[in-house]
């Protein structure tokens, strides 16, 4: 996404790792927050100091039921340094690996491997390990990631893991790791990104309609703005309804998301009877009009709603132009439960 815009005190915290790992010492963060703030941003800053080794993992959710797939993809580039561990943690790690005939190694000598491993990795220079899409990788490997994380010292290795926020409830961090949440851009860094991505000059309404709808979220910006043309930018051309944000801010919830879109509740109420998609509008006093939304119809043969992040999580407030019209969304069916995700997620 080019450029941070509006994560100085981000940028500083993950610098300050690096720096400190120059001095001889080590340190571990998990960077967490939803899909689209920029986490993966900030790593990919921190994985681009010119001075230090780095090895890097991103989660995969197909390989999220294998065990120690993501652990064995992240030292692939060391492992040639496993002669210099001790003969049980070798032992370990090769069994781990299948790379010998031993059964399964002790977890816990597993963990001091991988210590070994990456100090042994970090000698000549300091060793930078980056897990992107950590809610994605195997458990097995992530508890030897966090098992490391809490006993790097002096080792001159930083751990960066980046988790994401499930969309409901706290998240899930592993134990004892030091942590660092990414939230939304404040606005005038989001105007500041808006302006920045867009090569026309943006009109003031279209501006403000982009940051309600992407709220604050870096990502979601870049994809809408890839999305208008310059006239739609400008305000020569009508906005679409809703705004798309684009393929790669729905791949990165790793499923559809079956949620109403957000800009569906800026339309008035008349508009949402005539929509083909709504199965039942029920009148729910002193609440406004509750939609329930068919699930079949979104990804039906004969109509495909664009996708968007920017879901309704609240109560939608009248647009100008349909203060006439209650039409407040409180309840949508969201479709069948999510699948089961691995621990951390």
């Amino acid at each position: 996404m080019g450029r941070l815009v509006g994560r100085e005190i981000e940028r500083a915290r993950l610098a300050g790792l690096l720096d400190a790992a120059r001095a001889g010492l080590s340190g571990v963060l998990v960077v967490h927050g939803p899909a689209g703030i920029g986490k993966t941003s900030l790593l990919d800053e921190a994985a681009a100091a010119p001075d230090v080794e780095v090895l890097r993992v991103d989660g995969v959710e197909s390989e999220a039921t294998l065990g120690f797939a993501a652990l064995h993809r992240l030292l692939v580039p060391v492992l040639d340094h496993r002669d210099r561990l001790p003969p049980r943690q070798r032992a370990a790690l090769d069994a781990t690996f299948g790379l010998g005939e031993a059964p399964p190694a002790d977890r816990f000598v597993v963990g001091l491997a991988v210590l070994t491993l990456l100090a042994e990795a970090a000698t000549e220079r300091p060793l930078l390990c980056v897990v992107d899409d950590a809610q994605w990788i195997d458990r097995e490997s992530l508890e030897v990631v966090s098992f490391v994380g809490r006993r790097l010292h002096a080792d001159r290795v930083v751990l960066l893991l980046a988790l994401r926020d499930p969309e409901d409830g706290p998240p899930a961090l592993p134990d004892g790791l030091a942590a660092l949440p990414v939230g939304a851009l404040d606005a005038a860094a989001a105007r500041q990104l808006l302006t920045e991505v867009a090569a026309v000059p943006l009109d003031a309404d279209v501006a403000d309609r982009i940051g309600q709808v992407t709220e604050g979220r870096p990502l979601a910006i870049v994809e809408l703005v890839g999305e208008l043309s310059g006239e739609q930018l400008t305000g020569a051309g009508l906005l679409p309804e809703p705004l798309p944000l684009g393929a790669r801010l729905e791949g990165q919830s790793g499923e559809k998301d079956h949620t109403v879109p957000w800009a569906i509740a800026d339309a008035a109420y008349e508009k949402q009877r005539r929509n083909d998609g709504v199965t039942e509008i029920l009148e729910v006093p002193g609440r406004g009009h509750s939609l329930t939304i068919d699930h079949g119809w979104r990804e039906g043969p004969t109509r495909r709603w664009p996708s968007s992040s920017a879901s309704p999580r609240r109560s939608a407030r009248p647009t100008d132009d349909s203060r006439d019209v209650d039409h407040r969304i409180t309840e949508v069916d969201r479709g069948p439960p999510r699948r089961s995700r691995p621990a951390f997620h």
